[in-house]
């Protein structure tokens, strides 16, 4: 042990012994904030992760289930009591009642079952949005830096009218035009400011984040890897497969065909008939379902063929104002170019690589919406 010498070295033992800091107030009360101040960064996944079990829909989703499970065990609990009821009477009495309690019972249990498969469909559909709202605030970051950057170049332009107008070069309207690019800059970077502090309000929803909490996502987002190519004819066997839109439709079929049946097994015929002719509406209902889910993999191999060329394009597009740049540059060494058509260069360019991103991103998205229409879940 080290030994304080004199009243000194008393002292701070025996602050130190009873628990004491040795350091000025104003260093701990630092280090509080600074522990405070800290931010989380979330990564894509971590975000993927998070909004699958968050979210307002997602909660729906679980109470649903929940009330579902409810039911469930009510009307198997007066199912079960109304059976011992019939047979402990010896089950000599009418049994339409009984069967009608098992009807309501297995439609519970059909109920809790589908609330079950709907949520993990929500759950990817909230991730699935989660991941759209990531990708649209790191964008939109991007956006107004850009933004800023552009009416910079729009005051300078200004300052420049100002003193033209003055010399009487430029007329009173030119003055007001070059005014209002300004003011317009300035509205729409207001509008790119209050979508993303929008964005980020809905990003706190899915992260479970209480308003007003700080946080940010790691830039660029590591995506992970994905499918890129797909079938058609795979894709709609798989939503046929698992979609539960319908697995209901083709239930509700098959349950009113075995009711008619049942009847007339039973020789009411009458009974059989009318019951059928209500089958008309399920019929149909099944149609409507299997043309949606044939019109939803039509769409999205559309909408994926589509952004396949614009990526294409938004890759193009980039080389050249790439090249653009590059002979722009040589030219203001040269000094055949102004700073004005270098800084314009500049900022092509920088809207091109972030044209490019985007593309990439919503390629990403409709491969995601492919993949997941396989697994019977829409988006």
């Amino acid at each position: 042990e080290k030994a304080y010498p004199g009243l000194r070295g008393a002292a701070i033992a025996m602050a130190l012994a009873m628990g004491f800091s040795l350091l000025p107030a104003g260093e701990t009360e630092l280090s509080a904030a600074e522990e405070e101040s800290k931010i989380r960064t979330y990564t894509f996944a971590e975000v993927t992760a998070i909004a699958k079990n968050n979210g307002s829909e997602v909660e729906q989703q679980k109470a649903n289930v929940e009330s579902a499970e409810t039911r469930k065990e009510d009307q198997l609990s007066s199912y079960q009591t109304a059976s011992y009821e019939y047979w402990y009477n010896g089950g000599t009495g009418d049994d339409s009642s009984l069967d009608s309690m098992e009807e309501s019972y297995q439609s519970a249990v059909n109920n809790y079952n589908d609330a079950e498969e709907k949520l993990e469909d929500v759950q990817e559909q909230s991730a699935y949005k989660a991941q759209q709202l990531y990708i649209g605030i790191i964008m939109g970051r991007e956006e107004i830096e850009y933004q800023k950057l552009e009416i910079a170049q729009l005051e300078k332009d200004y300052k420049v009218a100002q003193a033209r107008y003055s010399f009487g070069s430029i007329t009173k309207s030119e003055l007001e035009s070059a005014r209002q690019a300004v003011e317009k800059g300035r509205t729409t970077l207001n509008g790119l400011e209050d979508t993303l502090e929008e964005n980020m309000d809905d990003m706190r929803d899915y992260l479970d984040l209480n308003e007003g909490v700080e946080f940010d996502l790691q830039d660029p987002p590591e995506l992970g890897q994905y499918a890129v190519d797909f079938d058609e004819e795979e894709v709609l066997e798989g939503l046929t497969k698992n979609s539960l839109s319908l697995k209901q439709a083709q239930r509700n079929v098959d349950e009113l065909n075995e009711k008619v049946q049942k009847y007339r097994d039973q020789g009411k015929t009458s009974k059989a008939e009318e019951l059928a002719d209500t089958g008309t509406s399920y019929d149909l209902a099944l149609k409507e379902a299997k043309k949606s889910i044939t019109s939803s993999v039509n769409s999205a191999f559309k909408n994926y063929r589509d952004l396949q060329t614009a990526m294409e394009d938004a890759e193009a597009a980039d080389e050249q104002a790439n090249s653009d740049l590059l002979v722009t540059q040589l030219k203001f060494r040269m000094g055949t170019a102004t700073q004005k058509e270098l800084t314009a260069a500049e900022l092509t360019y920088a809207q091109a690589e972030q044209s490019l991103r985007q593309a990439e991103y919503d390629l990403y998205f409709g491969a995601r919406r492919l993949a997941l229409l396989s697994s019977g879940v829409t988006v």
